[in-house]
């Protein structure tokens, strides 16, 4: 069976069925305590133990719970900021200096170039890419059913949908599209501002 059709038990699941409200609120706890470490929904879900379809609901039926996600995201991202200035600027101690297999005790401080032009990039405006856009990303002529999941996870994940489909292009990938511009039906369509909409995908 698969992850999404049963939740694995545990303590919270155990509570929840003792307490519905109360278990309900200790695994959004869970699940957004896991998000904020681990910054992706799968493993967030399976710490929690929860299914990524009951994730899902909650954050189309609860607002106090989708705030508490976009909380847990940015704690997540701001740890990967603070990892990547660390690296950059303060580097890391990398033991040299290794004779026989055994450690002479010498170090040396390790910088990434690379992670310092990247951090320079995020912070000053001055240090960006320019960017030129040749493609125009019409959003109702893709066809989303052949994206890879990792697309469709960061987009449903509160992703900025442009911005996750640049950088799809920019991997050297190329959108697909259907055919006449009709939209595909998608369990979480996206609008032009990243957010997943409340309708399902279908014309009015």
């Amino acid at each position: 069976m698969s992850f999404d059709e049963k939740e694995p038990p545990n303590e919270a699941t155990h509570e929840a069925i003792r307490n519905p409200v109360e278990g309900k609120i200790q695994k959004m706890e869970l699940v957004t305590d896991a998000l904020a470490e681990v910054g992706t929904v799968s493993e967030a879900c399976r710490r929690a133990g929860i299914a990524r379809a009951t994730y899902y609901r909650w954050l189309d039926d609860d607002p106090a719970f989708q705030a508490q996600v976009d909380e847990a995201q940015e704690a997540h991202n701001d740890a990967i900021r603070n990892e990547i200035e660390r690296r950059a600027v303060e580097g890391v101690r990398k033991p040299v200096g290794f004779y026989k297999g055994e450690h002479g005790g010498t170090f040396v401080q390790e910088y990434s170039d690379t992670l310092l032009i990247f951090h320079a990039k995020a912070r000053m405006p001055e240090y960006r890419d320019k960017v030129d856009v040749q493609q125009t990303i019409k959003l109702d002529r893709i066809d989303w059913d052949q994206l890879p999941n990792s697309v469709i996870d960061r987009i449903a994940n509160r992703e900025n949908a442009f911005a996750v489909l640049a950088s799809y292009i920019d991997q050297g990938n190329e959108l697909p599209l259907l055919p006449g511009g009709k939209r595909s039906l998608m369990t979480r369509p996206v609008d032009p501002g990243g957010e997943p909409s409340d309708n399902d995908g279908s014309h009015q």
